[in-house]
């Protein structure tokens, strides 16, 4: 990445809204820019990169203004160049570059000139509420798992990374294999998860490679140790206390907390909160408990304590969670702000 530059600020930021739901909880899409030259991307003639039955013509589009999302987003650059811009910095794209963004992150492009990408948006609460088999492998609990939802992450960085050409083939391949399977009348949402497992592993390898050299990728024991009882404490509505997770670790809660932060990304008090929240989001989505039931079964003293959290880090009351993610998918976006002509 280039050095850290400011760049969307005092802007029209327009939230992205693509209406996933409990029945489509993730979408997978291809589009492609035009060259500066007017001609295609050559991947978007190339067979070996085509996914859906029918392609749509090239955007002619030189900028993506700055926006935001609802959801989870994963892009990979199959060809062509772009700049990305973010409040920290901005990038060159280019083949083989993902990034990832989390809820409530501001991005932007511009300086399009032919570029061919997937893009994958999907509910987190669907992918991570069973996904203890993923938390040791390299990258995929701090990019994927411990990435807070909207509030908590506006001031970190959108990631943005490169992978070598094998993992991105790698990608490419889970990525068709979702469009496809999402073309079907009736989509498996198993086999959705199970692409996006391997999607997720291949990437946070590529993750760990490049942005956390020098820490080994892997996962250590006192902290994976912690993982699973700060999962029972937030399914369960258990007390949680770092003190009392840094005992059962053997080590100091200086120790504890620094290690499970170096690990995670976020430290042990804040992914308790994030992963009681989603576990509230699953139960709305699932369950057929009323907003104060799903509060005490969750540990909340009482239920408008419940909604103040909730609303502070999902942008919404549960109530308007249930209602908005139960209904029919569709797709519109929402302007946050008066617009500026971009």
């Amino acid at each position: 990445m280039s050095q850290p530059h400011v760049l969307i600020a005092e802007r029209t930021i327009t939230r992205e809204r693509h209406h996933l739901s409990v029945r489509v909880p993730i979408r997978v899409m291809s589009h492609a820019f035009a060259r500066l030259d007017g001609g295609v991307p050559p991947t978007y003639l190339d067979p070996a990169y085509r996914c859906e039955a029918e392609l749509s013509p090239p955007e002619v589009q030189r900028e993506i203004c700055p926006h935001d999302h609802q959801h989870f987003e994963i892009f990979l650059i199959l060809g062509g160049t772009a700049l990305h811009r973010t409040p920290l910095y901005v990038a060159p794209l280019s083949r083989g570059d993902v990034v990832i963004s989390a809820p409530g992150q501001t991005h932007a492009w511009s300086q399009i000139d032919g570029i061919h990408r997937m893009e994958c948006v999907y509910l987190a609460e669907w992918l991570v509420h069973e996904a203890k088999e993923l938390w040791s492998e390299p990258g995929v609990l701090p990019l994927f798992l411990a990435q807070g939802p909207p509030g908590t992450t506006a001031d970190l960085p959108v990631q943005h990374f490169k992978l070598t050409e094998q993992n991105m083939a790698l990608a490419f391949e889970d990525l068709r294999a979702m469009v496809l399977e999402l073309e079907h009348s009736s989509p498996s949402l198993p086999y959705l998860k199970r692409c996006m497992g391997k999607l997720m592993i291949t990437l946070g390898r590529s993750y760990a490679e490049t942005e956390m050299e020098g820490t080994g990728g892997g996962m250590r024991q006192e902290v994976l140790e912690a993982l699973r009882l700060i999962e029972r404490a937030a399914a369960t509505g258990e007390p949680f206390r770092a003190s009392a997770l840094a005992q059962s670790c053997g080590l100091s809660v200086t120790s504890f907390v620094r290690q499970f932060s170096e690990s995670v990304g976020r430290s042990p008090l804040q992914y308790f909160q994030q992963r009681r929240i989603q576990h509230a989001c699953w139960l709305l989505l699932h369950a057929e408990q009323s907003v104060t039931e799903v509060a005490f079964s969750l540990g909340y003293a009482d239920a408008p304590h419940f909604v103040r959290i909730f609303h502070k880090m999902r942008g919404m009351t549960p109530s308007d969670y249930r209602k908005r993610f139960r209904d029919k998918p569709k797709r519109d976006e929402e302007v946050l702000s008066p617009g500026s002509g971009c």
